[in-house]
């Protein structure tokens, strides 16, 4: 009988071989291991600190994937440097950050750019004061329309306002949180949707349920630089783009999905309604929210296609400082990171998110 000598345990990896860093070396195909935790760490070995005077390496924080190079050899400086002070909190209204050091160990009056830039911005709602809202660590910090991630936190709704539907006496839906539908149920919405010929354009505001989960969906798959939304639209397409649809949920499984697409107009994103929409041929955002996705405009092989990501989208949304992404529904057997549309059925339009970029970092 042959014995099998299982083989000797892996030794487990060693440390990153920058001098403060505690991760461990990243491993190779081979089971053997690279000096250093990541690119971050061996890109930076050989920096130092700002400080003229000073020897030590540059510090870096942040988990894998989000790590922060900064300038000096502390997050607030030279440790070398003398300070009368400890470091103050930013200036941007509700952001208790510590404020960025200077070369001379003074401090600058904000945390990063990012706060600086959004100093003065107001919330979007129209009766609202406070600053925007801001989240995320460091280098990968978000601006919201809103003074906070869900809405303006001061609005409430409490209307008992009929269903939208014509004939529907019901009250509209208004959930835990005094957010509205404009609708009483489900069932009412498809069911007014058979009654368009036209496109219906309706501006969402923080007060609306479906609101928070389209800017939620939106902003949790961007990366890299802030993106402020400026409006968010729910579209209801006419019926006879609606009734194919609904005829395929019936034998499938509906998945959420964003489609970027160029603009060749410059809508206005507080006066956007159903009668802006341009007509000149090759505008994405026009033609597809007055006829839908249709595979006979798409540049890749006739069909249409849709990411779960929002960031794989993005990049199919040109090059103008205005940008559009619509939020879809499609049908599809299995879900899928990226799916492809058999037929123009398939996908329906269900919102628009028209927004710019701010490509500022966040540090200086």
């Amino acid at each position: 009988m042959t014995l099998t000598v299982p083989p000797p345990p892996l030794a487990p990896p060693p440390s990153c071989s920058r001098v403060g860093c505690t991760y461990l070396c990243f491993t190779k195909g081979d089971g053997t291991f690279f000096a250093f935790c990541g690119k971050t760490c061996r890109n930076a070995n050989t920096k130092t600190c700002a400080n003229p005077n000073c020897k030590q390496g540059v510090f870096i924080d942040g988990p894998p994937g989000r790590r922060q190079v900064h300038l000096f050899c502390t997050q607030n400086g030279c440790a070398s440097l003398p300070r009368s002070t400890n470091p103050p909190s930013c200036a941007r209204e509700n952001c208790t950050r510590p404020c960025v050091a200077k070369s001379d160990g003074q401090f600058h009056a904000y945390c990063g750019l990012t706060c600086a830039k959004a100093k003065g911005i107001k919330c979007a709602e129209p009766t609202c004061n406070r600053g925007v809202f801001i989240d995320g660590g460091t280098g990968k910090r978000m601006i919201y329309a809103h003074c906070s991630k869900t809405g303006c936190a001061k609005s409430s709704n409490t209307s008992t306002t009929n269903c939208s539907r014509v004939g529907c006496t019901k009250p509209r839906h208004v959930n835990t949180q005094a957010k509205r539908h404009p609708y009483c149920s489900r069932e009412c919405y498809w069911d007014d949707c058979n009654n368009f010929t036209q496109t219906k354009v309706t501006e969402l505001t923080s007060n609306d349920i479906d609101y928070a989960t389209v800017i939620q969906g939106f902003q949790t798959t961007m990366p890299g630089p802030e993106y402020l939304v400026k409006a968010v639209f729910r579209l209801q397409m006419p019926k006879h783009i609606v009734a194919r649809h609904v005829a395929l949920k019936a034998t499938s499984q509906v998945h959420r999905m964003f489609h970027g697409t160029k603009l060749l107009c410059t809508p206005n994103p507080r006066n956007f309604s159903e009668a802006s929409l341009c007509s000149n041929v090759g505008c994405g955002l026009c033609g597809i929210a007055r006829e839908g996705n249709k595979g006979s405009c798409s540049r890749f092989t006739g069909r249409m296609w849709c990411a779960h990501e929002s960031k794989v989208s993005y990049q199919y949304c040109g090059a103008t400082a205005l940008k559009a992404m619509f939020m879809i529904d499609i049908v599809a057997p299995v879900f899928g990171k990226i799916l492809i549309a058999q037929n123009d059925a398939e996908m329906l339009p269900r919102y628009l998110i028209l927004f710019d970029t701010k490509t500022h970092g966040s540090g200086y």
